[in-house]
């Protein structure tokens, strides 16, 4: 029979406030396929954040407080069987990802290069400082990567989330309204796909000055091992 214990105590030994995050500051980056590659990681040994700016990334900049929606639409078929009232079988057919955010500054090119679908590398400003430059009537979407950092806690218990893209390209952009009130605002959807490099849609991070303190709690403790694999004999003990 197994040792009797409480709710209470259950609740003490499950439950962890520590872990409950939320994103104070954010920070995310982008770049062409062919000029940059996802980190293997975006922390020094002293959890400093890499700076991916001097790597070949381009800052996204500015989004109003809803931050970035990690989208995940999961897509499933089922089979049906003479005499039961639900599936015997379910499968994943199809897994959408996505990034939806409303960009607040205006202006940077290699923005513009990514919502128009255009190259706009050519341009150059005129001898008043004025630039100029003409939308194409057909967008040619790029692939880009992507990154995005989040950070919470204290500057001693810090924890930085990462999300890695390999491959992302405009799904959407919404109308701009010019007006008193508003900013120039614009929210844009980036679909995501699998990157070849990674063989992974997306590359997660955890890192940060706290983590250590909770690598247990968490299950990622580098000196747990492995679960045995499964023998194969079907009665949960060892092999006579």
């Amino acid at each position: 029979m197994s040792p009797a214990t409480t709710l209470t105590e259950l609740r003490q030994r499950s439950d962890n406030r520590d872990l409950v995050r939320k994103i104070r500051r954010s920070v995310a980056f982008l770049g062409r396929v062919d000029d940059v590659e996802l980190p293997e990681q975006i922390t020094t040994e002293d959890h400093r954040l890499i700076n991916l700016a001097e790597l070949g990334w381009l800052a996204f900049g500015l989004v109003n407080r809803d931050g970035y929606e990690f989208g995940r639409d999961i897509e499933k078929s089922q089979t049906d069987a003479l005499g039961y009232g639900d599936p015997v079988r379910r499968d994943v057919e199809n897994v959408a990802r996505n990034i939806t955010t409303t960009l607040l500054e205006h202006g940077k090119r290699h923005i513009h290069e990514l919502v128009d679908g255009a190259d706009y590398s050519g341009i150059r400003p005129k001898e008043n400082g004025e630039i100029v430059w003409d939308e194409p009537d057909l967008p040619l979407f790029e692939k880009y990567r992507m990154i995005i950092i989040g950070e919470d806690g204290r500057i001693t218990e810090n924890w930085l989330m990462g999300r890695g893209y390999g491959s992302v390209e405009l799904e959407t952009a919404q109308s701009i309204t010019w007006n008193h009130a508003d900013a120039t605002a614009q929210a844009i959807t980036l679909s995501v796909d699998s990157d070849p490099a990674i063989g992974s849609p997306v590359r997660n991070y955890l890192g940060g000055s706290a983590i250590g303190k909770y690598t247990d709690v968490l299950g990622w403790n580098p000196e747990t091992p492995a679960p045995a694999p499964d023998s194969g004999t079907g009665d949960g003990g060892s092999e006579s």
